[in-house]
């Protein structure tokens, strides 16, 4: 008894296996033909669209040509009308010469049938070109519409080449994988340029806002330089009216003329210094890829910093000696000052008066401290 059930046991579990084998090929056999089915359809209906396609352009092609056609009718009608109006001003040019002249009655049959030929002509001129102008439009409408059909015929090409490359990676429903990806890039082709056209608007807004700060910067260093000069020449000017009033040291002209000299030197240098900013800006601006270039890249970088780096020491070392030597100015000064007053105490028996008058030494002494403390 054993024995029986064990067979019985095994003859239903072959049966049960044999019958999900098929079950499993059927379902197989269905999602093959399913999936053929699909492709099958994919691509009658790409067939039918490129078909469409074809058609509607044969069929805008033919309208051209009926057009040119009709175009080129019109035009030999309008040639034909410039000869009759040629023949009737050569008739009403020749009776205005010569108006005694016994014209042929064949002729003025001919010149009346002329004056009505042009009223003719005049009204299906203007119809020729009415007709000629809608046409024309039409052209222009049926061309935008055959680059458009065009345009969508490569595009729809693209992308069932693409489905057919890409037929393996699509695991579901073939046309609404293909759809969503159709979208999908779209989307991001959207984004993309609208992104493009925020990065172009930043960059157009950076440039006129860096352009303004530089005209901005060039416009506060003329006045700088404008103001110094200035300074300069009145520091100068105030000297010299001392000088001829009073007997001043002789190395006063040379100290001037010094000062002068280091101002001119200091301008060169800050004229060097802003010069090598702009070079090494440019550099990181246009900074090559290539490896050997960027070693060299990086050392005419460092060139110029140290370059930049010598010029701001030996504009300090300027800076440092007109300040001494504007100190040694003031001292020579106060100390001019003193000599005046005890030279017109003596003279004057007592009564104290400046040499130099009290405002503009006042102004002397202010404009000095304004230079030291520039510098």
């Amino acid at each position: 008894m054993k024995y029986r059930r064990s067979e019985k046991s095994t003859d239903l579990e072959a049966k049960n296996q044999q019958n999900g084998n098929v079950n499993i090929k059927g379902k197989r056999v269905a999602l093959e033909a399913k999936v053929e089915q699909r492709d099958t359809d994919v691509k009658g209906k790409r067939i039918a669209l490129e078909t469409e396609i074809n058609q509607r352009d044969e069929a805008i092609k033919g309208k051209l040509t009926a057009l040119d056609a009709e175009n080129q009718k019109l035009r030999d009608e309008v040639i034909k009308f410039e000869e009759q109006y040629n023949k009737y001003r050569e008739l009403t040019t020749l009776h205005c010469k010569f108006p005694n002249i016994k014209i042929p009655e064949n002729v003025k049959s001919v010149i009346k049938k002329c004056k009505l030929d042009k009223i003719l002509d005049a009204e299906s001129s203007e119809s020729c070109l009415s007709l000629v102008d809608s046409l024309s439009n039409q052209v222009t409408e049926l061309e935008a519409e055959n680059t458009m059909l065009k345009k969508e015929k490569a595009e729809w090409m693209s992308y069932s080449d693409y489905l057919d490359q890409e037929k393996d990676n699509f695991n579901g429903n073939i046309p609404n994988e293909f759809y969503k990806v159709l979208v999908d890039r779209r989307i991001e082709n959207n984004i993309l340029q609208e992104e493009m056209i925020n990065i172009k608007k930043q960059m157009i807004n950076k440039e006129l806002i860096v352009s303004e700060n530089e005209n901005k910067v060039n416009k506060l260093r003329i006045e700088r330089v404008q103001v110094i000069e200035y300074l300069l020449r009145r520091y100068k000017k105030e000297l010299e009216q001392a000088q001829s009033n009073h007997k001043v040291n002789p190395n006063m002209i040379k100290i001037l003329k010094c000062i002068e000299e280091l101002q001119k030197l200091i301008y060169g240098l800050e004229d060097q210094n802003y010069k090598l900013l702009k070079k090494t800006m440019s550099l990181h601006v246009n900074k090559p890829k290539n490896t050997k270039s960027d070693e060299i890249f990086l050392k005419t970088i460092n060139e110029l910093q140290n370059e930049n780096g010598s010029l701001q020491k030996n504009e300090a070392i300027l800076k440092d000696t007109i300040f001494t030597v504007k100190n040694e100015n003031s001292q020579k000064i106060k100390h001019l000052q003193n000599t005046t007053r005890n030279n017109h105490m003596e003279n004057n028996d007592g009564v104290i008066a400046n040499v130099i008058p009290t405002q503009s030494f006042m102004n002397l002494e202010y404009e000095n401290k304004q230079l030291i403390e520039k510098y």
